[in-house]
């Protein structure tokens, strides 16, 4: 997945880049969608300083609506396991791609 001749990226190379993480609850945070798209049921990864943490989409919410997809300029909501690391503003998501 983080081979390929060249320059790389240190992502792997199935991550879709959502946007960024702007506002972060106890359970869940807030992100813009810069690029593509998210729908109930994909997975989501969140890149942190050193790994990335992995998590299914089971909700969003679009101006305090219940949605099953989130497109590109959409304010959206999205739950985060409590049993997973910490978020904060800023930090990168991505959609898993099949």
């Amino acid at each position: 997945i983080l081979y390929k001749h060249g320059r790389i990226e240190i992502i792997p190379t199935h991550y879709k880049y959502l946007g960024k993480v702007t506002k972060v609850w106890t359970d869940k945070f807030g992100i813009d969608i810069e690029s593509g798209t998210v729908s109930i049921g994909d997975r989501i990864a969140i890149e942190f300083t050193v790994l990335y943490e992995e998590a299914d989409v089971t909700e969003l919410m679009v101006k305090d609506i219940k949605v099953k997809d989130a497109n590109v300029g959409d304010k959206t909501g999205i739950p985060w396991p409590t049993t997973k690391s910490k978020l904060r503003e800023g930090l990168r998501v991505f959609r898993v791609a099949n």
